[in-house]
């Protein structure tokens, strides 16, 4: 598991900075630092992966009908797809009539951004090494090690992908545009018999 002060300092090394003991440490780059980790894991996560999504029903307030979204909600999709309702701050909206009254119940689901320490380790990774290379273009660092990340994240995204295929039991087979194919095979069939 890697550690928030882990990624600062595998960021400060990209520039051939010496590392740090912890992050109250007093150096220039750290907060540009921890903001570039933010915003890394939070593009990341925003993808929806098996570790961040989430199953719920939100509830309406009973006096107001509004249905108010998590505050670590990155995204919100009603399961009824007929619902064209849309995330606005911390509340759902509805902009067919124009209201943050829903009114019931809405099942959905959430995306949820995680912090950092509780991602798991080949997301850990792929945020550290995004974060570096964001880093490492923002303080012109060297363009050997830039090409070496970049190499060595899109190794990581391939590792994530198959951690989440692996996770949702990915199947092309059960995919309703297959499962469409298979039955008028199988009628077909049973028509020529």
């Amino acid at each position: 598991m890697l550690s928030e002060l882990d990624v600062v300092n595998e960021m400060l090394s990209t520039l051939g900075e010496a590392p740090l003991n912890e992050l109250a440490d007093e150096h220039p780059l750290v907060p540009a630092a921890r903001r570039i980790i933010r915003i890394a894991s939070f593009r990341i996560q925003a993808e929806a992966w098996w570790f961040n999504q989430e199953h719920v029903t939100l509830v309406n307030d009973p006096d107001t009908g509004e249905v108010f979204v998590p505050s670590d909600a990155i995204r919100v999709d009603p399961k009824d797809r007929s619902w064209n309702l849309v995330q606005r701050g911390r509340r759902l909206y509805d902009p067919e009539n124009a209201t943050y009254n829903i009114g019931e119940p809405v099942p959905s689901v959430l995306v949820r951004n995680i912090p950092f320490d509780d991602l798991p380790p080949t997301v850990q990774h792929a945020v550290s090494l995004t974060a570096q290379v964001e880093f490492n273009k923002s303080y012109d660092g060297d363009e050997t090690k830039l090409s070496m990340l970049g190499a060595a994240l899109n190794l990581a995204r391939v590792s994530m992908h198959a951690e989440h295929i692996r996770n949702v039991d990915a199947n092309l087979l059960l995919a309703p545009a297959h499962q469409a194919k298979l039955n008028y095979i199988r009628g077909t069939s049973i028509r020529t018999r």
